[in-house]
């Protein structure tokens, strides 16, 4: 490259950000110097253009001036993290694209970076607080073993009758249910199967279907009859 270019800058997403933008060989790089006419020209970003598509961020000196590698051959302008405009010379548009595409992407990147660090309640929702590992839990004294309520004998204390009414009827029940059968009782005797031998009634006769004659006898009956 020349010791010194300037190129003019071409507006971008109606920002009429207009201007030059001097390209200076000096040691070590290349000085971007933007020479706008734009609402916000202190407040730029510069994003020197490389061969073959390439982008890297020019660094501010403090002067107005930006410092990039030597391989310079444009620059895209981006005011409030938008790209407004571009000077650039020799860069095919295939490779402009993935220029303007990688520098939209690095600047997505560092403002979710920025909104990351503004917002605490942001981060401690990406990087949650790890809880203390649990401690084993403390060993407890054993339990007492249930033991079923030994069962009572009512014969023993005593007792033949049930103090409810639902087992009195429950004994009652029982003793109808077990009671033994009665010696003068008649002798259950079972009866024997005896077919019904009534014989069934006929069926009633299906009468004839009425052959009505064919078509041929018809025409015949019709011809006799003229």
């Amino acid at each position: 490259m020349a010791e010194t270019r300037i190129l003019p800058v071409r507006s971008i997403n109606s920002s009429a950000c207009r201007g030059t933008l001097k390209l200076s060989c000096v040691q070590g790089g290349t000085r971007l110097e933007p020479m706008l006419r734009c609402r916000d020209a202190a407040g730029i970003t510069l994003y020197a253009m490389l061969r073959r598509g390439r982008v890297t961020r020019a660094e501010a000196d403090g002067a107005g001036y930006f410092v990039a590698a030597n391989d310079v051959a444009g620059a895209i302008i981006l005011m409030d993290g938008t790209i407004a405009g571009a000077a650039f010379y020799g860069i095919s548009a295939a490779a402009r694209e993935r220029a303007f595409t990688a520098v939209r992407m690095d600047e997505a990147r560092r403002q979710g970076e920025q909104k990351r660090q503004s917002c605490p309640c942001a981060a401690e929702r990406e990087e949650p607080q790890l809880l203390p590992p649990i401690s084993p839990a403390e060993p407890t004294a054993p339990q007492e073993q249930y033991l079923p309520a030994p069962v009572q004998n009512s014969a023993e204390d005593g007792e033949t009758e049930p103090k409810s009414d639902v087992g009195r009827a429950l004994l009652e029940r029982a003793n109808r249910l077990f009671t033994p059968p009665d010696a003068n009782a008649e002798p259950f005797v079972p009866r024997p199967y005896v077919r019904n031998e009534q014989p069934a009634a006929a069926p009633k006769p299906i009468p004839p279907i009425e052959q009505q004659p064919s078509c041929r006898n018809r025409c015949r009956g019709n011809s006799r009859r003229r």
